[in-house]
């Protein structure tokens, strides 16, 4: 059965098998388990490769974590995908005698750390009832540039919650001490866009490019729901240049380049009204009513 269902597996993947770089096994060291586990592996993966299969089990490191044995093992390949290198087995030191594959050596335990070459890694998980899982995992082909650094010295918003005040103040400064990388960041934003139960603390940073001065503020969430307020400035309240900071961000540019075409056919260029410096521009009533509107 273990063999069906790699073989379905895969043959629904639909990737050679010979690109996988290593196995997690379930690898439970038991007398019958691994046997079995390693025949399987073998008989798909081994027949007509030229190097040996590299495989492993996180057990060997932290021992059964039981229903939550998997999780162990994605951050395991989550690990190796971020470094570059499967990490190594601990307390192994000669194969079994009776398992054939890891004697002839067309199966390996890792036991240095391996470099991953094509960033396949394939993982098994077993349940008490029988029950069989496998998951193929490929590490991320975009590659960062500048680090993930911002093109930009744009405002950073970066808002989390935590079970603690301790640890969403954790997290904030860690954020703060690194330099902005705008991938993480938009993951944080992923990642806590939904209510998570059981984080009563909420906290936010502001960054900026030169990471000096963050405004940063937490507060226990009492799980009361405030309303949206919207708030639009007056006539009046206009300044030479006072959108031309907000052009930076795409949604709002998108909006004031519509209200350009629309008043093209009236010789009135709202982008000039918003990011002119001219004192006279901005006090033409005209001009004043236009650019409030626009922006609001």
């Amino acid at each position: 059965m273990q063999y069906d269902l790699l073989k379905q597996c895969y043959n629904e993947c639909g990737i050679p098998i010979s690109s996988l770089d290593y196995i997690e096994a379930h690898g439970t060291a038991t007398s019958v388990g691994d046997p079995v586990e390693i025949q399987a592996i073998h008989n798909m993966f081994c027949k007509n490769r030229e190097t040996p299969l590299m495989v492993g089990s996180v057990k060997s490191n932290l021992g059964h974590s039981e229903p939550a044995s998997g999780f162990n093992q994605i951050a395991k390949a989550i690990i190796a995908f971020e470094t570059g290198f499967v990490p190594s087995n601990i307390n192994y030191t000669s194969p079994r005698n009776d398992i054939d594959a890891l004697i002839n050596g067309s199966i390996r335990v890792v036991q240095e750390p391996i470099p991953l070459q094509n960033g396949y890694i394939g993982i098994n998980n077993f349940g008490f009832g029988g029950a069989n899982a496998h998951t193929l995992l490929k590490w991320n082909d975009k590659r960062k540039i500048s680090n993930g650094a911002p093109n930009d010295d744009l405002l950073r918003l970066v808002v989390l919650s935590g079970r603690t005040e301790e640890s969403v103040n954790l997290f904030l400064n860690d954020i703060a001490n690194h330099p902005i990388d705008v991938e993480y960041i938009r993951l944080l934003h992923d990642i806590y866009a939904d209510n998570i139960n059981g984080h009563p603390w909420r906290g936010y940073i502001i960054l900026n490019s030169s990471q000096q001065d963050s405004i940063k503020e937490i507060q226990n969430y009492e799980g009361v729901k405030k309303p949206v307020w919207f708030i639009f400035s007056a006539l009046g309240s206009q300044w030479p240049g006072i959108g031309h900071s907000l052009l930076k961000f795409h949604v709002f540019a998108k909006t004031i380049s519509k209200c350009e075409d629309i008043l093209k056919p009236y010789n009135i260029s709202v982008i000039d009204i918003l990011t002119k410096m001219e004192k006279k521009i901005c006090e033409n009533a005209l001009n004043t009513f236009l650019g409030i509107v626009a922006i609001q």
